[in-house]
């Protein structure tokens, strides 16, 4: 069990990564472009490997968050990052909402229509999230994101190779050689790399670690778990995305909200294997997904807004220390309710903007990396 804590931080990270950005985006993007960009969510893993890897090794030396060295480095930078920080929390608040929303409503409809639906269920599991994380231990928490991403990547993988036995992987890749057809299918494919394995919240693995690092005895000792942590990780969301890209890519476009979608690929997964329970199987690892990626969300992003008003004082402070402030519980409070207007948004629309203003933040994480290296070198 010692030794399966190593991968605590890991599994959380995939479980709070893989949600809006891999199940639906994923799943949107194999509906509209089929398997044309099936190989989108690797190299997105990869990027985001090189880019966690590279901020643990730099907590490990300057025993300092991320957060911290992009507060002190430049006003300029420090202030684009907070902007965007709120706009972020916002799109991808309400893109895990509706999401968690519309996969219980595949299992019940509360209302007379699936909109409908999908806002009850939606602040039913916003307001439980928050329940949760207010009343219950980090170790609960813990627990139940890995029972989530568990169940999760078994059902979901499972029935991607269930589905691949009876039909070719590549049959309905295509590219249309139309431009305005190429352009949108390539919007995809930037929201399926920006989405794949988290956006922002790779910032929060830096918060996640911080208690495990305490059991080494050594900083190499520690790298070398952390890398194999991330590798486990990343190569799970990537595997994961491909299988939703080809689920996507067998149901085709449909007619209808977007918002069914797992309706869609769980009926036919049960019609083309001729098992129902696999229907079912879907649908619990689909909510599974959304909603652990939602309760991660919850549980992270307040530590990153807390750590950039504490960092400003130069002030130390542990993430335990962190979830007794105002600052966390009232940024909690405001990412559970605020982002349930998005309810109101289109399925699709919501999932789209998440993804692809998700991805904008890799490029300048990876400038603060590689200036924040640049200092380092240099001194």
């Amino acid at each position: 069990m010692k030794n399966l804590k190593i991968f605590l931080p890991g599994i959380i990270l995939a479980a709070t990564g893989v949600g809006a950005g891999d199940l639906i985006t994923g799943g949107l993007a194999g509906v509209y472009t089929g398997t044309a960009f099936i190989l989108a969510p690797i190299i997105g893993a990869l990027f985001k490997y090189a880019l966690n890897e590279n901020m643990a090794r730099f907590q490990l030396e300057k025993n300092q968050t991320i957060i911290y060295e992009i507060v002190h480095t430049n006003s300029l930078i420090k202030y684009i990052f907070f902007i965007y920080l709120i706009i972020w929390s916002y799109i991808v608040g309400s893109a895990l909402i509706n999401g968690s929303g519309s996969a219980a409503s595949s299992f019940y409809l509360l209302g007379d229509s699936i909109q409908s639906s999908k806002v009850l269920w939606g602040i039913i599991h916003s307001f439980f999230a928050l329940f949760i994380l207010k009343f219950f231990k980090v170790k609960v928490f813990e627990l139940l994101m890995s029972i989530l991403v568990g169940i999760m990547f078994v059902s979901i993988i499972l029935c991607c190779l269930y589905l691949s036995i009876y039909s070719p992987i590549m049959d309905q890749g295509h590219l249309s050689s139309n431009s305005e057809n190429f352009w949108k299918s390539f919007e995809w494919a930037i929201a399926v790399i920006g989405g794949v394995g988290g956006t922002l919240t790779i910032i929060c693995y830096g918060y996640w670690v911080q208690d495990n690092l305490k059991s080494f005895n050594n900083k190499a000792k520690a790298l070398r778990n952390i890398r194999l942590d991330l590798k486990m990780c990343y190569l799970l969301t990537g595997l994961f995305s491909v299988c939703m890209i080809y689920l996507g890519s067998k149901v085709g476009n449909f007619e209808g909200s977007k918002a069914l979608l797992p309706v869609h690929i769980s009926n036919y997964l049960g019609k083309e294997l001729g098992l129902p329970i696999m229907k079912y199987i879907f649908l619990f690892g689909f909510w599974g997904g959304v909603y652990s990626s939602f309760i991660g969300l919850l549980q992270a992003i307040p530590f990153v807004f807390t750590d950039f008003f504490y960092s400003q004082k130069s002030e130390k402070t542990s993430v335990d220390q962190y979830q007794k402030t105002n600052h966390y519980k009232y940024f909690q409070l405001a990412l559970a309710i605020i982002p349930i207007s998005g309810l109101f948004f289109k399925f699709v629309l919501i999932q789209k903007v998440y993804a692809i203003f998700g991805a904008l933040f890799i490029p300048f994480l990876a400038i603060i990396i590689f200036k924040l290296n640049l200092q380092k070198y240099r001194s």
